[in-house]
């Protein structure tokens, strides 16, 4: 079965090329779980002493596509939990425990005040960090397993972006 391929990419512009191999070249491997969330976290967790980071990145329609990430033994991010849309609501993962070693990171949170507004018990603070780097995108595709490009299908975080509202019956 094909892998789905789940990330917020055209969302922040960050996009990644297209490679058109020759007949005789092997099939192009693609990183798995190469999402410009998890390029935010690598960054804070390079920058910082946070064990935990929550990436907010702007998604419209009130909400934000939301990463969680806990900083792994080789210092790159681990998904704590998969990324989703996130409404401008308590982030049931969060918790107080860890709040000291906590950052919120990505222009979602400033974009949607509504949503730190219920959450910020549970940060030590928010980084600087609000959008991915090449750097730190290229850095984790070069260290996150890779799958065959032809094996891949979208996996749209959001599957309706507009809706038609219903046509009214005026009688």
């Amino acid at each position: 079965a094909p892998a789905p391929l789940a990330s917020p990419l055209t969302s922040t512009g960050v996009g990644l090329c297209v490679v058109v191999p020759s007949p005789s070249s092997p099939p192009p491997l693609i990183p798995q779980h190469l999402t410009p969330p998890a390029a935010v976290a690598a960054q804070v967790f390079a920058e910082s002493d946070a064990k935990e980071v929550a990436v907010a990145q702007d998604a419209h329609m009130g909400e934000v596509y939301l990463g969680l990430y806990a900083r792994g033994e080789d210092g790159l991010p681990e998904s704590i939990v998969a990324e989703r849309l996130q409404a401008q609501k308590r982030i049931g993962e969060l918790d107080r425990k860890g709040r000291d070693q906590r950052v919120a990171a990505g222009k979602g949170w400033r974009r949607s005040p509504g949503l730190m507004a219920v959450n910020e018990a549970f940060f030590s603070g928010q980084s600087k960090v609000l959008y991915p780097r090449a750097e730190y995108l290229l850095g984790l595709a070069e260290k996150l397993p890779a799958i065959e490009a032809q094996t891949i299908t979208p996996a749209y975080l959001r599957q309706k972006v507009a809706e038609k509202p219903a046509t009214r019956n005026t009688n």
